[in-house]
């Protein structure tokens, strides 16, 4: 699970981090979105996730929610995970550059 440190550069408290959350490789991910979105959400749906891919953007939505867009880094990708970040950490979430692999962990909500 990615963390964000906090102001003085430690990492958070351990209380924030959320526990088990379900390894899944993000090609298989998008790859059952693909395949049927009914199936799918059932394995997915309000759970912890935790999945590894190349953050393409950061933005906010017009709720002013801080969410990135992360792909599997091949050049043309028709469908990404967008990922929201809570508030807490709105403000430290910067786009790393694109060749970096960056873990994230969320919960999956469609």
């Amino acid at each position: 699970m990615a963390q964000v440190p906090d102001g003085d550069g430690a990492a958070p408290a351990a209380a924030k981090r959320k526990p088990d959350a379900k390894q899944v490789e993000l090609h298989k991910l998008l790859a059952e979105y693909t395949g049927t979105e009914d199936r799918a959400n059932a394995s997915f749906k309000g759970k912890l996730i935790q999945t590894t891919g190349v953050v393409e953007d950061v933005k906010r939505d017009i709720r002013n929610t801080v969410y990135m867009v992360v792909g599997t880094g091949k050049r043309y990708e028709e469908h990404m995970l967008q990922c929201s970040i809570d508030e807490d950490n709105a403000d430290t979430v910067a786009a790393p550059p694109r060749e970096a692999a960056s873990p994230s962990a969320g919960e999956w909500r469609s």
